[in-house]
């Protein structure tokens, strides 16, 4: 197996005594609800941008939307229980999840357009990471989403 033999880098990775390749990859998912929520958030506020410009909402009402979503997907709370060691949400909980950040401003979505929306999410950063060569292109990635909403805000 290509990570006790140094991998394709070949850098040698010292295993972990007792543990398998599933056990570290088990415990290593304990810690992605962070990394899903941000980036999630991220692609659900960029694809809200597109629409409401495509819908030709005014700036003032269209920013107000965007920055009270953004303050909601980023708020400490949700990162409190985020980055608390878990499991991964399951679809139905991450859809429940978004489903609330979405309807936080004035803004409403019916089930079909929430539906959609939350498919453009998953479609968006699953493209990214097929697209990732290595582990820490997932944390460029993240970063990447989060300038953008920065830089926005």
């Amino acid at each position: 197996n290509l990570f006790h033999q140094g991998g394709v880098s070949g850098i040698h990775h010292q295993a972990l005594p007792g543990s398998s390749t599933a056990d570290r990859t088990a415990a290593m998912s304990l810690y992605a609800m962070p990394i899903l929520m941000a980036n999630l958030g991220a692609e659900m506020l960029y694809i809200l941008d597109k629409r409401l410009r495509a819908q030709w909402v005014a700036v003032g009402p269209r920013d107000r939307v965007l920055k009270v979503v953004a303050f909601h997907v980023f708020q400490e709370k949700l990162y409190d229980e985020a980055f608390r060691p878990q499991r991964v949400y399951d679809t139905a909980r991450v859809w429940q999840v978004f489903a609330n950040l979405a309807h936080s401003s004035v803004m409403r979505l019916s089930k079909a357009s929430m539906d959609m929306l939350y498919i453009m999410m998953l479609m968006g950063f699953k493209y990214q990471l097929l697209c990732s060569r290595a582990p820490d292109d997932i944390l460029k990635i993240t970063l990447l989403h989060l300038n953008s909403i920065k830089d926005k805000a």
